[in-house]
């Protein structure tokens, strides 16, 4: 089975933070395809192509302060919508949504950068359950 990963799409998104939305993009391309490498054994035994594409509905950098003073309250939060597609069908559509609770010291930047590895484990745990579920 050959494994497609599209970078995910800003149009749209609701950003609300001061660097490059872009970075935050990049990093998800790249954390998807590491974790796709890693679980290639539940790839190998289909046939046919398996796209992976999405959009960012919002991504919020929090507020710093508020979260130093309070960890629970102010912290960086990412949103988005992903899409899988297997041989021409989709088989996974619906919105991920990630704001780990972080140390009070972690900035809004690296608590993104978080919310982004978490996001990419829960789309290819997602979607490699969806892919075991198939009938062969």
């Amino acid at each position: 089975m050959k494994v497609q990963v599209d970078r995910f799409l800003l149009e749209g998104c609701q950003c609300r933070l001061k660097s490059d939305p872009k970075e935050l993009q990049e990093l998800l391309y790249q954390k998807i395809m590491e974790k796709f490498e890693k679980n290639t054994k539940h790839f190998k035994q289909g046939n046919g192509d398996l796209v992976i594409s999405g959009i960012f509905t919002a991504i919020d950098e929090g507020n710093f302060a508020l979260h130093f003073m309070l960890a629970f309250l102010g912290k960086a939060s990412l949103s988005c919508q992903a899409k899988v597609v297997n041989k021409g069908q989709v088989i996974l559509d619906e919105p991920f949504r990630a704001a780990a609770t972080c140390s009070c010291f972690t900035n809004g930047r690296k608590q993104l950068k978080y919310d982004v590895q978490v996001i990419a484990d829960q789309i290819v745990k997602k979607t490699v359950k969806l892919i075991k579920a198939i009938p062969k």
